[in-house]
């Protein structure tokens, strides 16, 4: 009777264990409102053994859905999809990967599939190239103010930062700046992965953006706590910070 016993609190042990992991490693989707027809969706990868929020946008214009960049975990693709689809109404019409990590153009080969196109740098299309990874089916021009329906946007090119190809989108209207990458939280103690960057570059180029885009009411870092002011202020000082230890 004992061993009974005990095999069964032994199964319950192990049952709470692999529920307690999902909580860690499957976390679910989470979808954000910034303002109008601006949403801010979270996904969670895996990073050094730990799961880490991504950040990513989508737009609704009136002929359609923005994506800017893939979810982290691709168990989210389809349930993106659907909910805008379902909840809001819309169809994605163009999917935006700000650079060639996983956690940003990943999911492009799930899109491409679903004949919704997809649009990259040349340069980011070169590392998604080079590190075998889908590339995106279209072409991104930079500094051209460009529209779907009644949302307008400019992709911006700041330079060298988390990564040299990282892009930044600039809705002029609204007074959106999504950062990606290029951004760090304003809760972020670290500039983070930084080993297909450059931090004195990024430091260079942080401190152009700034001047840049200071009537940005909004500004969305890659990770992270994406709602507060002074995104940008805080990555200058992270990175003013990280160069001068070297």
């Amino acid at each position: 009777m004992n061993t009974i016993l005990v095999t069964i609190i032994y199964r319950m042990f192990l049952l709470v264990c692999f529920s307690l992991l999902g909580i860690i490693h499957a976390q679910d989707l989470k979808i954000e409102k910034l303002t109008r027809n601006f949403y801010i969706y979270t996904s969670y990868g895996t990073y050094q053994g730990k799961s880490y929020p991504a950040n990513g946008m989508f737009v609704l214009s009136r002929e359609g859905a923005i994506l800017i960049d893939t979810p982290w975990n691709p168990k989210d693709y389809q349930t993106l999809v659907d909910t805008i689809r379902v909840r809001f109404k819309k169809e994605i019409k163009l999917v935006v990967g700000t650079h060639w990590h996983d956690d940003r153009a990943g999911g492009f080969s799930f899109f491409i599939q679903k004949d919704i196109p997809t649009y990259a740098t040349s340069l980011t299309n070169k590392f998604l190239k080079e590190n075998n990874m889908v590339v995106a089916e279209n072409v991104l021009q930079i500094n051209k103010i460009q529209n779907l329906g009644n949302i307008r946007f400019k992709i911006i090119y700041p330079g060298v930062g988390h990564t040299k190809d990282n892009i930044l989108i600039w809705f002029p209207d609204q007074k959106v700046l999504y950062g990606g990458c290029f951004v760090r939280s304003v809760m972020a103690e670290s500039i983070g992965n930084y080993k297909d960057g450059d931090p004195e570059l990024w430091l260079k180029n942080m401190q152009w953006t700034r001047k840049t885009f200071k009537k940005a009411v909004y500004v969305i870092p890659g990770h992270d706590e994406w709602k507060g002011s002074n995104q940008l202020k805080r990555t200058e000082d992270l990175l003013i910070e990280f160069t001068s230890k070297k």
